[in-house]
């Protein structure tokens, strides 16, 4: 689904590096078990309307925005625009389930995307990463428990 609209990324190490420190879901790493995380991740540029993932679809990767910025839509509500830092489609890669929104390059986007033999390679070898996607995802647990709290009164 990405391919058809790839564009060449061209970056030092030292970007790519710059770029995964700052996601705050990598931030816990230090820069040895982060360089060992980046191996296992490719870089890609898509433009602006790009449907990265569709609701209800069966890839399984997960992607974090590097640059530039992301709707999130669920049954064709809005839910979130998101930028640098943002990441989705670890459920999907947890439990092999159908992605549960539509994720659409809002801008041009540079997207680190991992795969599923790598992301299971990455959580049994790179310490702290177990822990903080599932404190991400407990974070959207309650962001969404919190929603729905306020709009059932």
């Amino acid at each position: 689904m990405f391919h058809q609209h790839t564009m060449e990324a061209h970056y030092t190490p030292n970007t790519k590096e710059a770029h995964f420190a700052a996601v705050p879901l990598f931030s816990g790493l230090d820069k040895k078990h982060m360089l060992e995380f980046m191996r296992h991740v490719d870089e890609q540029r898509l433009p602006a309307g790009t449907v990265i993932i569709k609701q209800g679809s069966t890839a399984f990767d997960m992607s974090v925005v590097l640059e530039g910025s992301v709707t999130i839509e669920r049954d064709g509500t809005l839910l979130e625009i998101a930028g640098p830092g943002a990441s989705f489609g670890e459920l999907s890669m947890l439990d092999k389930s159908p992605r549960t929104a539509t994720v659409t390059a809002q801008t041009e986007v540079l997207l680190g995307i991992i795969g599923p033999r790598d992301f299971d390679t990455a959580l049994e070898t790179v310490p702290g990463l177990s822990k903080a996607i599932m404190v991400k995802l407990a974070r959207r647990l309650r962001a969404m428990d919190e929603r729905l709290e306020n709009t059932s009164y």
